[in-house]
């Protein structure tokens, strides 16, 4: 670990974040048809919990980390998050039943919301000013490796072994990541006075839960049942409550973040581009598989082209960022995004087409390996140390909310018919990717002067 001065071995170690949670994402994926038959007799519904819980525990947590992480200081809460993460993946590598899979999936989710904003915030605070986006980049290009390697690794583990392993082989990579840390380098950022409203992070925690359980549970309950309708009501009452409560002095939602155009910009294409791309990975899947009859391990081999490409244009993406500003770089990134999906939305049908297929998923690369680290670097641009873990937290919880709608609309789209499921239904749940694109394309203007080159930077209000 002495190979690198210690600001540069704790920057790297906030980077393998990015291969961490990517990694854990996609490893979930593949280890829940194994795990649904061995601890929940093929219940579909009871093991989805698995998934579930992790996507409302961590969201409904990352506002308070990222205030706990100004409070205690990046470095520290990053730490704690690791060997939380270490933990939970021994522990639910070994749990007896599902219930105890769930309880120990909560307590991961955790520590999940605990390491994306703070290793954000470590990434930004300890960069240079002029090469803060590439080392943005760099934590997005470590996601998509884990994006490309993850599939093939869990899908041999699952199957010579079990999915156990799935969770075991995290432990080792996490204690290296904790070693590489463990530095005498005090992150900027700390502040002592920073005060945790409990009633406000209680609020808002259950708040955000509620939504992502609604969306996550839209398709099961019905986007017009009690319990969707309860819960997404309670979510935005609550909600309105916390934002009266926070013109208070230092609130606990930083609506001072909110200030600065490029934030506002940045926060709503978060949300609506986390729409396309967690739907980009389910509807292109099935299409792979039911419509063009490509086996699971086939699909997954091609829609690993996408996470490729991701991984070479992220860091040159990043360059340029520090070089010409946000507003290029995402402008260009979506447009290649939509015209590669809009093509295979539009030409696409039953019979198999490489072109098409080839071009949708270098495009998705391309816009995904663009806009992701320059929406993170956005989202931190300019902002005080001190206020990163709340920044990065807002980014984070909006991109999640996103993405748990990314995910039950195309599912609602393809079943809202009777009978077998057609490629037209499916290019009709296609269609979200193309059209969020040009949506998310057009938002971009927004963030027009808004900040430029290192040297020229701005803050538009």
């Amino acid at each position: 670990m002495a190979l690198l001065d210690p600001r540069a071995r704790l920057a790297l170690a906030a980077t393998m974040a990015g291969f961490l949670l990517s990694w854990e994402a996609t490893a979930s994926v593949f280890m829940f048809p194994e795990i649904r038959e061995s601890l929940a007799g093929g219940d579909v519904v009871q093991a989805s919990w698995v998934l579930t819980i992790t996507g409302v525990i961590s969201s409904a947590l990352l506002l308070l980390s990222g205030r706990l992480g100004e409070r205690v200081g990046y470095g520290t809460l990053y730490q704690v998050g690791l060997l939380l993460f270490c933990a939970t993946s021994l522990l639910s590598g070994a749990a007896p039943n599902l219930l105890v899979l769930i309880v120990f999936r909560s307590l991961a989710a955790a520590s999940i919301a605990v390491i994306a904003p703070s290793s954000i915030a470590i990434i930004a605070a300890t960069a240079p000013a002029d090469a803060q986006a590439r080392a943005i980049a760099r934590y997005v290009l470590w996601a998509g490796i884990a994006s490309f390697t993850a599939p093939i690794t869990m899908t041999l583990l699952v199957s010579t072994l079990s999915w156990r392993y799935g969770y075991f082989v995290q432990a080792p990579f996490v204690l290296v990541v904790v070693l590489m840390s463990r530095t005498s380098v005090e992150v900027p950022g700390r502040n002592r006075s920073r005060q945790i409203p409990i009633v406000d992070a209680v609020m808002s925690a259950v708040a955000v839960g509620f939504i992502v359980l609604a969306l996550s549970n839209s398709n099961e309950w019905g986007w017009r049942s009690a319990s969707f309708l309860g819960s997404s009501g309670t979510a935005v009452i609550l909600l309105i409550a916390v934002l009266r409560r926070s013109s208070v002095q230092d609130p606990f939602i930083p609506l001072d973040l909110f200030r600065t155009r490029r934030f506002r910009f940045v926060t709503v294409i978060a949300l609506i581009m986390s729409i396309a791309f967690f739907a980009q990975w389910l509807v292109m899947l099935l299409y792979l598989t039911e419509i063009w009859a490509f086996s699971l391990v086939e699909a997954g081999l091609l829609l690993s082209t996408t996470a490729g490409v991701m991984v070479v244009v992220a860091v040159p993406a990043g360059r340029i960022v520090d070089r010409v500003g946000h507003f290029p770089v995402i402008v260009c990134g979506m447009l290649i995004y939509t015209i590669g999906f809009g093509q295979f939305w539009l030409l696409a049908g039953d019979g198999r087409s490489n072109v098409l297929l080839f071009i949708a998923l270098v495009g998705a690369g391309i816009g995904t390996g663009t806009v992701w680290p320059t929406i993170k670097s956005a989202a931190v641009f300019g902002v005080p140390a001190d206020r990163l873990g709340s920044a990065a937290a807002m980014v984070n919880a909006t991109q999640r909310i996103g993405g748990a709608f990314g995910i039950a609309l195309p599912a609602a789209l393809v079943a809202n018919e009777v009978g077998a499921t057609t490629s037209t239904q499916y290019l009709r749940a296609i269609s979200i990717m193309p059209i969020v694109g040009l949506v998310t394309f057009v938002l971009s203007f927004g963030l027009r002067g808004t900040s430029g080159p290192y040297g020229k930077r701005k803050m538009s209000t």
